[in-house]
Protein backbone atom coordinates (compact mmCIF):
# COMPACT_ATOMS: atom_id res chain seq x y z
CA UNK A 1 0.00 0.00 0.00
CA UNK A 2 2.97 2.35 0.43
CA UNK A 3 3.40 2.66 -3.32
CA UNK A 4 -0.25 3.63 -3.62
CA UNK A 5 0.30 6.68 -1.42
CA UNK A 6 2.13 8.29 -4.36
CA UNK A 7 -0.10 10.62 -6.40
CA UNK A 8 1.27 9.32 -9.72
CA UNK A 9 0.42 5.73 -8.82
CA UNK A 10 -3.02 6.76 -7.58
CA UNK A 11 -3.77 8.39 -10.91
CA UNK A 12 -2.42 5.44 -12.92
CA UNK A 13 -4.54 3.02 -10.89
CA UNK A 14 -7.59 5.26 -11.26
CA UNK A 15 -7.17 5.17 -15.04
CA UNK A 16 -6.62 1.41 -15.05
CA UNK A 17 -9.72 0.84 -12.91
CA UNK A 18 -11.69 2.97 -15.36
CA UNK A 19 -10.35 1.12 -18.40
CA UNK A 20 -11.01 -2.31 -16.92
CA UNK A 21 -14.55 -1.38 -15.91
CA UNK A 22 -15.64 0.39 -19.10
CA UNK A 23 -18.06 -1.24 -21.48
CA UNK A 24 -20.24 -0.11 -24.36
CA UNK A 25 -22.77 1.29 -21.88
CA UNK A 26 -20.39 3.60 -20.05
CA UNK A 27 -17.62 3.83 -17.52
CA UNK A 28 -17.27 4.39 -13.77
CA UNK A 29 -17.10 8.02 -12.69
CA UNK A 30 -13.79 9.45 -11.55
CA UNK A 31 -14.81 9.47 -7.90
CA UNK A 32 -15.56 5.74 -7.97
CA UNK A 33 -12.36 4.94 -9.85
CA UNK A 34 -10.22 6.99 -7.46
CA UNK A 35 -11.72 5.36 -4.37
CA UNK A 36 -8.93 3.85 -2.25
CA UNK A 37 -10.51 0.37 -2.14
CA UNK A 38 -10.99 0.33 -5.92
CA UNK A 39 -7.40 1.47 -6.52
CA UNK A 40 -6.18 -1.24 -4.14
CA UNK A 41 -8.30 -3.87 -5.92
CA UNK A 42 -6.87 -2.68 -9.24
CA UNK A 43 -3.28 -2.83 -8.01
CA UNK A 44 -3.62 -6.39 -6.75
CA UNK A 45 -5.99 -7.91 -9.31
CA UNK A 46 -5.42 -6.40 -12.75
CA UNK A 47 -2.32 -7.23 -14.80
CA UNK A 48 -0.37 -4.15 -15.86
CA UNK A 49 3.15 -2.95 -16.51
CA UNK A 50 4.63 0.53 -16.36
CA UNK A 51 7.43 1.57 -18.68
CA UNK A 52 9.15 4.90 -18.22
CA UNK A 53 10.66 6.11 -21.46
CA UNK A 54 13.48 7.85 -19.61
CA UNK A 55 15.31 5.37 -17.43
CA UNK A 56 18.05 7.51 -15.94
CA UNK A 57 16.50 10.79 -14.83
CA UNK A 58 15.08 11.51 -11.41
CA UNK A 59 13.92 15.00 -12.28
CA UNK A 60 10.31 15.97 -11.53
CA UNK A 61 9.98 17.40 -15.07
CA UNK A 62 11.49 16.60 -18.45
CA UNK A 63 11.63 18.90 -21.44
CA UNK A 64 9.96 17.67 -24.63
CA UNK A 65 13.19 18.05 -26.58
CA UNK A 66 15.14 15.93 -24.10
CA UNK A 67 12.39 13.29 -24.02
CA UNK A 68 12.33 13.03 -27.81
CA UNK A 69 16.13 12.89 -28.08
CA UNK A 70 16.37 10.25 -25.34
CA UNK A 71 13.63 8.17 -26.98
CA UNK A 72 15.27 8.37 -30.40
CA UNK A 73 18.59 7.22 -28.94
CA UNK A 74 16.93 4.34 -27.08
CA UNK A 75 14.12 3.39 -29.45
CA UNK A 76 15.31 -0.19 -29.91
CA UNK A 77 15.21 -0.78 -26.16
CA UNK A 78 11.65 0.57 -25.93
CA UNK A 79 10.60 -1.55 -28.91
CA UNK A 80 12.11 -4.65 -27.27
CA UNK A 81 10.23 -3.96 -24.02
CA UNK A 82 6.94 -3.63 -25.87
CA UNK A 83 7.64 -6.79 -27.90
CA UNK A 84 8.20 -8.71 -24.67
CA UNK A 85 5.02 -7.39 -23.04
CA UNK A 86 2.79 -7.62 -26.14
CA UNK A 87 0.19 -5.30 -24.59
CA UNK A 88 -3.45 -5.06 -25.67
CA UNK A 89 -3.72 -1.54 -24.25
CA UNK A 90 -1.04 1.13 -23.97
CA UNK A 91 -1.69 4.26 -21.95
CA UNK A 92 0.66 7.03 -23.07
CA UNK A 93 0.90 9.61 -20.31
CA UNK A 94 2.34 12.95 -21.28
CA UNK A 95 3.04 15.33 -24.11
CA UNK A 96 4.66 13.56 -27.10
CA UNK A 97 4.61 10.13 -25.42
CA UNK A 98 2.15 8.62 -27.92
CA UNK A 99 4.29 9.79 -30.84
CA UNK A 100 7.37 8.20 -29.25
CA UNK A 101 5.68 4.87 -28.51
CA UNK A 102 3.95 4.84 -31.89
CA UNK A 103 7.27 5.36 -33.65
CA UNK A 104 8.86 2.52 -31.69
CA UNK A 105 5.99 0.04 -31.96
CA UNK A 106 3.17 0.78 -34.40
CA UNK A 107 3.40 3.65 -36.85
CA UNK A 108 -0.33 4.32 -37.05
CA UNK A 109 -1.68 7.69 -38.10
CA UNK A 110 -2.09 10.09 -35.21
CA UNK A 111 -5.14 12.27 -34.67
CA UNK A 112 -6.42 14.51 -31.91
CA UNK A 113 -8.43 11.78 -30.20
CA UNK A 114 -7.56 10.31 -26.83
CA UNK A 115 -8.08 6.80 -28.21
CA UNK A 116 -6.19 5.37 -31.17
CA UNK A 117 -6.39 1.82 -32.49
CA UNK A 118 -3.81 -0.21 -34.38
CA UNK A 119 -5.84 -2.89 -36.16
CA UNK A 120 -2.71 -4.70 -37.38
CA UNK A 121 -1.42 -5.27 -33.84
CA UNK A 122 -4.87 -5.17 -32.19
CA UNK A 123 -3.61 -2.57 -29.73
CA UNK A 124 -5.61 0.27 -28.20
CA UNK A 125 -3.70 3.43 -27.31
CA UNK A 126 -4.79 6.11 -24.91
CA UNK A 127 -3.02 9.40 -25.57
CA UNK A 128 -3.54 11.32 -22.35
CA UNK A 129 -1.90 13.67 -19.90
CA UNK A 130 0.80 12.78 -17.40
CA UNK A 131 -0.52 11.87 -13.92
CA UNK A 132 1.20 14.99 -12.53
CA UNK A 133 -0.56 17.27 -15.03
CA UNK A 134 -0.94 20.83 -13.86
CA UNK A 135 -4.51 21.80 -13.24
CA UNK A 136 -5.11 19.39 -10.40
CA UNK A 137 -8.15 17.25 -9.86
CA UNK A 138 -10.28 18.95 -12.52
CA UNK A 139 -7.72 18.43 -15.31
CA UNK A 140 -7.17 14.80 -14.34
CA UNK A 141 -10.91 14.12 -14.10
CA UNK A 142 -11.44 15.72 -17.51
CA UNK A 143 -8.68 13.61 -19.10
CA UNK A 144 -10.19 10.49 -17.49
CA UNK A 145 -13.68 11.30 -18.78
CA UNK A 146 -12.49 12.12 -22.30
CA UNK A 147 -10.43 8.96 -22.77
CA UNK A 148 -13.05 6.64 -21.30
CA UNK A 149 -15.93 8.22 -23.17
CA UNK A 150 -14.05 7.53 -26.42
CA UNK A 151 -13.23 4.00 -25.21
CA UNK A 152 -16.89 3.27 -24.39
CA UNK A 153 -17.89 4.53 -27.84
CA UNK A 154 -15.17 2.35 -29.41
CA UNK A 155 -16.47 -0.73 -27.59
CA UNK A 156 -19.99 0.01 -28.77
CA UNK A 157 -18.88 -0.22 -32.40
Amino acid sequence: DTLMENIVWQELLTRLYGIMNTDEYGYPDYEEASDWDNMRETFYNYPFAVINIIKDECSPTTSSSYLKRYARNNEEFLTNQLNILRPDIIVCCGHNVFDIVNSAYSSIESDNNYLKYDSDLNVIYFDTCHPCQRGGYTALENAYDCMLSEYSDFLEN
